[in-house]
């Protein structure tokens, strides 16, 4: 095992159990983190961003840098599943979330991922942003390259088609 995935969405336990929905999930996580990490284990921390947590972004940078994780995603929400009933940043959020992310960036050792973002290419062009800290397969939006969500009724949101037609493809 090369590297693990653990998410937290926010500094505070509480904030955290509610998103995921589960109470004691950020202590969980906080300790998985320590655990790995006192056993070599490469960490990389998956934070949705949603308007609960917009404001903490740069804090939960710190913490999970202070906890010596190697590589932050952070995912800009997608509205499947939970996700369709939690109120979503607005665009220009997002681009100000991108934006602040690629300033703050030198000041941390993380290596930084934006996923489901399709903005963020433009955004770094315009603001001539040094690749230095972004993982470099990144490509913004991950539908259809390393994300696919099957419903219950076996319905994919990123094909016209249902799941069992897409195996014959």
């Amino acid at each position: 095992m090369d590297t693990v995935s653990i998410s937290l969405d926010s500094i505070h336990p509480e904030k955290h159990d509610d998103f995921r929905g589960v109470k004691g999930a950020w202590e969980k996580a906080v300790n998985a983190i320590k655990a790995l990490k006192a056993q070599g284990i490469l960490v990389q921390v998956n934070t949705t961003v949603t308007r609960d947590n917009y404001e903490e972004i740069e804090r939960i940078f710190e913490f999970v840098e202070k906890l010596g994780v190697e590589n932050f995603h952070l995912f800009f929400l997608v509205p499947t599943g939970r996700g369709v009933k939690i109120e979503d940043i607005t665009p220009e959020m997002y681009e100000e979330m991108i934006r602040h992310t690629l300033k703050i960036l030198p000041r941390y050792g993380l290596n930084v991922k934006f996923s489901c973002a399709p903005q963020f290419m433009r955004i770094m062009q315009q603001t001539h942003s040094q690749m230095r800290h972004i993982q470099s397969n990144m490509r913004g939006c991950i539908a259809a390259f390393y994300y696919c969500r099957v419903y219950p009724h076996r319905r994919c949101n990123s094909m016209p088609i249902s799941a069992n037609k897409a195996w014959k493809y």
